[in-house]
């Protein structure tokens, strides 16, 4: 299956991605320039991925997520995934970064 990715800026400097389908080595670029083009938008303060349609978790798609969030910190952004259940959120619960990327950066 492949991503598909939609961008909704809800204001504020509040952006959501919704990622549906497969995160893996298939889509894991289009993903991180998503990422990329919202953390260097200067009115964007805030990075949510919303992952309830991801199907499928690669380790190439939880280092773009580590990445991310990385450069978030680094931005003075918050980056967070949202979303997650079933086998993304074992995913993300067996690698110990649920906490690291469901929570908000400070």
């Amino acid at each position: 299956m492949l991503l598909s990715l939609l961008t909704d800026r809800c204001g504020d400097g509040v952006i959501v991605i919704a990622a549906n389908g497969e995160i893996d080595l298939g889509g894991a670029d289009e993903l991180q320039e998503h990422l990329n083009a919202a953390l260097e938008n200067e009115a964007v303060h805030e990075i949510v991925l919303n992952v309830g349609g991801v199907s499928f978790l690669d380790s190439t798609g939880l280092g773009v997520l580590v990445k991310t969030r990385r450069r978030a910190e680094e931005a003075g952004k918050r980056f967070r995934v949202d979303g997650a259940d079933g086998t993304v959120r074992q995913v993300l619960e067996l690698t110990g970064l649920w906490t690291h990327l469901t929570s908000p950066t400070p």
